[in-house]
């Protein structure tokens, strides 16, 4: 056998093994593959059985139900808890009586402490949002003071945009819907107060209450907060269309009087009013002593 020979068996001995090899590697690769998908529908095969029990642990009828797993929706998990939880601290503190009169409307509040070494002139129920709009509450003051700054931002906001006061039902729907954003996100709980807004624009005197689901309604007379099922029914008796401010003041006085524990002065209660389309005005104790006279 001659050179030449010898070189050219050798080539092809050296193409040989790289086909060899390479036939080898993808056969390795394939296999390799078909093993992973095997795994991987065994894996789906046995997370579907899994389901299956679930489904017929809950449902033994046969109903499918589709399983959401992580979930964190507040309404979905508590249901009404969470708003009942809110009402029942809305009715747990003081009693707000609002009237709207015939040339006004007033809010009127307990401001009793909830300790004796707590300072009484550091309590503060009634809250001036814009010059014309007064504000209210029953339940917790921490998400109070949340809402009133975001009321007075908005009130503001729209006085620089319009170059007017904001409406009162306007404001009554923004901050109704804060409230409610608050009754369906994850992560954050409802509002646990109540609030009355009066006030006065240019389409009359207006009383609104925002409950905590973030429902508003507007109302001629109401009361939040501790024992109002009975200052409402006192309140229906003494109500007329056609009352004036003066009297709208003594029957909100009688109201809180009605099932007051103690004796009600005017160091422990506050009245705001918005009458004859002057400004919001919350009354001084002078002022207030002057009524208590009066109803005697």
């Amino acid at each position: 056998m001659n050179f030449s020979k010898i070189l050219f068996l050798k080539k092809h001995q050296t193409i040989i093994r790289r086909n060899v090899f390479s036939l080898l590697s993808k056969n390795g690769n394939h296999m390799f593959k078909r093993a992973a998908s095997t795994e991987n529908k065994n894996n789906q095969e046995q997370k579907k059985d899994v389901e299956e029990n679930v489904y017929k642990a809950n449902c033994p009828k046969g109903i499918r139900i589709p399983i959401m797993r992580y979930f964190y929706g507040l309404i979905f998990l508590m249901a009404f808890v969470p708003i009942t939880q809110s009402l029942y601290e809305t009715n747990k503190y003081y009693k707000e009586v609002s009237i709207r009169a015939k040339n006004g409307v007033i809010i009127a509040t307990e401001k009793k402490s909830p300790n004796e070494l707590i300072e009484e002139n550091s309590i503060f129920k009634i809250q001036q949002i814009s010059e014309h709009i007064g504000i209210v509450y029953a339940g917790m003051p921490g998400d109070f003071r949340v809402l009133l700054k975001r009321a007075r931002k908005e009130a503001i906001r729209y006085s620089l945009q319009y170059g007017s006061e904001i409406l009162v039902k306007e404001l009554v729907k923004i901050i109704a819907s804060i409230v409610q954003e608050f009754t369906q996100t994850g992560g954050v709980r409802p509002f646990g107060l109540s609030l009355l807004i009066c006030g006065v624009d240019v389409y009359g005197y207006h009383l609104y209450q925002i409950d905590p689901s973030g429902c508003y309604f507007n109302w001629m007379a109401t009361c939040v907060g501790k024992d109002y099922q009975n200052n409402m029914s006192f309140l229906e008796k003494r109500y007329n269309k056609d009352i004036e401010i003066e009297d709208a003041i003594h029957t909100a006085i009688l109201t809180l009087k009605e099932s007051y524990e103690g004796v009600l002065n005017e160091k422990n209660i506050e009245i705001g009013v918005a009458y004859d389309n002057k400004p919001f005005k919350i009354l001084t104790q002078n002022e207030i002593k002057d009524y208590l006279i009066e109803i005697e």
